[in-house]
């Protein structure tokens, strides 16, 4: 609950502000950075994300774990990192992901070196790089006390299913991380859980040429039990190509395109903005869909 979140973050800075807290703001800046990130308002976060980050005091890190749960300098680098490829600056997102990792090692949290790990791994998809993938995940195997935080146990299902698919595993490993997406509809453990979920289980069935599992991953994140803003740009143009990919008409492929071209132009995403217009080529040459306005 997104709206509830930014006003419980308001209220906290506001505390902050009145106490001279450095460590309530830092956690302000860090709800509202989290709150916009999965809204897809990326300006905003980058700018919560660097902001807690500016403030953050590493003498502070106690009060951090022991009143919040985690350590927001990592927590914050991390998800900058995700923030920073969908603005479309991979290297320095790539950056932010590395030095977020090594934080994390010298932090020695299992919540929050999990998270960072879980969300190293989220870049990779976007990336593509299933190297970097591969190597992440066999750290995150091999850290037994990470692998005890609620989250991670689902995330490791579905990560399983996903390298299960880069093998050539296909059905099984699509059943997999479907299963940890139905599990999930139940209750989430974490913010955008089951969202990420769905997101890994869209990339597997295109790797796995499985249009029509790929139309029901896509729909999920569309908001049929899995709604996240932050994906929806990138849900409509997998979905045009699946639905390409099964001969659908013209004009639904062209407008899940036109769709998902707004999405990313308003919520300043430019990574899926140039995968939008590169779809759209393809698509183009292959069954006259309309080019993109200017």
């Amino acid at each position: 609950d997104f709206d509830r979140s930014r006003r419980f973050a308001r209220l906290l800075r506001a505390r902050g502000e009145r106490a001279g807290d450095d460590v309530m703001l830092v956690e302000s800046d860090y709800v509202l950075g989290i709150s916009a990130f999965w809204d897809g308002r990326l300006a905003a976060a980058r700018r919560h994300f660097e902001a807690a980050l500016d403030r953050y005091a590493a003498d502070r890190r106690a009060a951090h774990l022991v009143h919040y749960g985690l350590d927001p300098a990592v927590v914050c680098l991390s998800r900058l990192g995700n923030t920073l490829w969908f603005l479309c600056h991979p290297a320095e997102a790539v950056r932010a992901r590395d030095a977020a990792l090594q934080l994390a090692d010298e932090v020695d949290h299992p919540a929050t070196g999990s998270t960072a790990r879980w969300f190293a791994i989220m870049l990779d998809v976007e990336l593509r790089d299933w190297d970097a993938l591969r190597r992440h995940a066999a750290d995150l195997a091999g850290r037994r006390e990470e692998l005890e935080v609620k989250p991670i146990q689902a995330n490791m299902q579905a990560l399983t299913g996903f390298l299960q698919v880069l093998d050539g595993r296909t059905a099984r490993g699509i059943a997999r991380i479907r299963g940890t997406v139905d599990e999930l509809a139940a209750g989430e453990h974490a913010p955008g859980h089951r969202a990420c979920i769905a997101r890994v289980l869209m990339e597997a069935c295109s790797i796995a040429g499985d249009p029509p599992g790929g139309i029901a991953a896509a729909e999920l994140l569309l908001g049929g039990g899995a709604g996240a803003p932050l994906w929806r740009a990138e849900a409509l143009r997998m979905r045009a190509e699946f639905r390409a990919a099964l001969g659908a008409p013209v004009a639904d492929v062209a407008a899940d395109l036109e769709e998902a071209l707004a999405v990313a132009r308003r919520q300043g995403a430019r990574a899926l903005e140039a995968r939008v217009t590169e779809t759209r080529g393809t698509l183009v040459e292959r069954s006259h869909v309309q080019a993109p306005a200017p």
